[in-house]
């Protein structure tokens, strides 16, 4: 439990059987992200007792002025939570998280903007795994508004995903392909890395798009499709 804000109140004095209600409303601000909770904490003491009551609220998915994309940007130094290049996740990872969780009950995210740098996927899952219907796109500077406003042809602004090797603790590292296909567009990156055997992009069973891709210098595959 951490503290961030403390208020008191002398709510005066109480007979037996006398009692008192307190009423909080709480409006969260850019900082608090999607899926996240925050905790309310209430201590109530006197001469003789001590009671202490804490609720916990989750945060549910809200976007910024289009709410059907999320932001990532490596550099980015705002709030974090996605909804614009200001405040940009800085991991595609996180985005693809957020994506699945907020489409869980509805197909709210259909886009995820990435910008320029190099990306590593998560140490406790390798690679980039993508989500059925959303469609990722890289290449972009960091302040355009949509997929139309990149500039494809500048190598000053590339956007790289590249595998993460994940040490097996059996004296190996586990295999597998930079990025995990689902039926949805990639779109702008360049796609490095794969393990032997395994590919830069590896499509099982399902039906991706690639565009305006550069795939080099995985040690399988290319492109791997099997199953469908």
């Amino acid at each position: 439990y951490q503290l961030r804000h403390r208020l008191e109140w002398n709510i005066g004095t109480l007979s037996n059987g006398d009692s008192i209600e307190l009423k909080f409303n709480v409006t969260v601000n850019g900082k608090a992200k999607p899926f996240s909770s925050f905790a309310a904490r209430t201590e109530a003491e006197s001469d003789q007792y001590y009671s202490v009551a804490e609720h916990r609220t989750d945060v549910n998915y809200w976007g910024g002025d289009d709410p059907t994309v999320l932001y990532v940007n490596c550099h980015a130094n705002g709030n974090s939570n996605g909804i614009s290049w200001e405040d940009a996740y800085k991991t595609l990872d996180e985005a693809l998280r957020i994506a699945e969780l907020a489409n869980t009950e509805s197909n709210i995210v259909n886009r995820i903007y990435v910008a320029a740098g190099t990306y590593y996927a998560d140490i406790s899952i390798g690679n980039f795994r993508m989500i059925d219907g959303v469609d990722i796109y890289g290449g972009f500077v960091g302040y355009e508004s949509a997929p139309e406003d990149r500039n494809l042809r500048s190598y000053d602004y590339l956007t790289i995903l590249r595998r993460t090797e994940i040490y097996d603790g059996y004296g190996n590292y586990a295999d597998n392909s930079t990025v995990e296909a689902n039926n949805a567009v990639i779109d702008g990156f360049v796609i490095t890395g794969g393990a032997f055997n395994f590919a830069g992009i590896e499509c099982d069973g399902v039906s991706a798009t690639i565009r305006n891709c550069i795939i080099e210098d995985n040690n399988g595959y290319g492109v791997l499709c099997y199953s469908g």
